[in-house]
């Protein structure tokens, strides 16, 4: 059974692996783009760095959600942090 099972899912993974590391990849380099976008504009604003940090958030998830996209809050303020990150060193 165990060995069946086995074999069904390496099969699938080898077909549809590639797949969704492509449709992985366009999504992900989207929410990048538009967190980017955000952390500039909240960025040059009169706010606290938690203010920014919340704001931020806020919007993106606006933006996500016109587009149709659901992403945790975990992997958008780790996302949100490394888009930071990146900003702040040019």
């Amino acid at each position: 059974m165990w060995q069946m099972m086995s074999l069904i899912f390496s099969k699938f993974w080898k077909f549809a692996g590639p797949i969704i590391i492509m449709l992985w990849k366009d999504i992900a380099d989207d929410v990048f783009d538009i967190v980017e976008g955000v952390v500039r504009e909240v960025s040059i604003e009169n706010l606290t760095n938690e203010q920014k940090r919340e704001a931020a958030l806020a919007r993106v998830k606006i933006l996500l959600k016109k587009e149709g996209k659901e992403i945790g809050d975990s992997v958008l303020n780790l996302i949100l942090e490394l888009v930071v990150q990146r900003v702040k060193r040019g």
